[in-house]
């Protein structure tokens, strides 16, 4: 059989909390790290999502997803693709406006950015309690994915 190429991408914090994982990047600089670390296993993109040091709570502090990526950048060379914060921000315009003030400095450019496609239900599964929401729902209208992807494409980076 030939061999096969595979690309690995680290996705190291996504909406995961600390009591259940207290080894969750939430600081840049845990961010930074975790990427040098998979990067030396093979990884070669990183996704993450900006995230309140002290809280863990999502945000869509474009300093803060700054700061991860000049780290990340100065520890490794992996592509950068930072969240849009999917189900967190309802409306498509705001879910996206970190990407541009990024791409305003070369240092901070995402290389990707993602874009869901596609509305979900969200039913989150807790150990221990199960199923815990059964009401949320992902939106993406057309004309939401549209924005993104033109915001995206207008900091240089590709979906």
């Amino acid at each position: 059989m030939p061999a096969r190429k595979v690309i690995v991408e680290l996705r190291c914090n996504e909406f995961a909390m600390r009591d259940a994982n207290p080894n969750v990047p939430w600081t840049p600089e845990e961010i930074a790290r975790d990427a040098a670390e998979a990067r030396e296993a093979g990884a070669s993109i990183l996704h993450f999502h900006a995230r309140d040091a002290e809280t863990g709570a999502p945000s869509s502090d474009a300093a803060i997803f700054g700061d991860a990526i000049r780290r990340v950048r100065a520890a490794t060379d992996l592509l950068v693709n930072p969240t849009l914060g999917a189900y967190t921000v309802d409306d498509p315009a705001e879910r996206v406006a970190h990407i541009p003030v990024l791409g305003r400095d070369p240092a901070t450019a995402p290389d990707l950015a993602p874009v869901d496609l596609a509305s979900t239900n969200i039913d989150p599964y807790v150990p221990g309690k199960g199923f815990v929401v059964e009401t949320l729902v992902y939106r993406n209208p057309i004309d939401g994915i549209r924005t993104e992807i033109e915001a995206i494409h207008g900091a240089g980076a590709h979906v």
